[in-house]
């Protein structure tokens, strides 16, 4: 595990600034489903959003999110998408787990584990 420095601070708050200006649900943040569970956006098919596996699915909660700055990508179980007009903002914000490379150098081992603002939404139709 690599040490998180100033290097990397300044590179997560370029990022943040970039994801924020970022409009509508993105990959990484929160939904409220109708069954009452918590779960991570993790695909953007345009008009519909994944989410993180839930249930007792063994893969529930598999996620890892990589933090490209003005976007997130998901490496994980997925569940089935969701019509974004499916969905509405809450004035919620939640930490959100994710990574990305230490000093921004890709290689094995070098990724350093961040929280993000991320936004929370709830689905308030099927």
């Amino acid at each position: 595990m690599t040490d998180f420095d100033d290097k990397d601070a300044a590179i997560l708050a370029e990022r943040i600034a970039a994801w924020k200006n970022q409009a509508g649900p993105r990959v990484g943040d929160y939904c409220k489903l109708l069954d009452g569970t918590l779960r991570r956006f993790t695909h953007d098919w345009g008009d519909s959003l994944q989410t993180t596996v839930g249930g007792s699915h063994p893969c529930a909660g598999d996620s890892s999110f990589y933090f490209g700055g003005a976007y997130m990508s998901f490496s994980g179980s997925l569940d089935s998408a969701i019509d974004k007009r499916a969905f509405r903002e809450t004035a919620e914000q939640m930490g959100g787990g994710a990574w990305f490379f230490h000093h921004d150098h890709a290689c094995a081992h070098n990724g350093v584990h961040v929280k993000v603002p991320c936004r929370v939404f709830e689905q308030v139709a099927a």
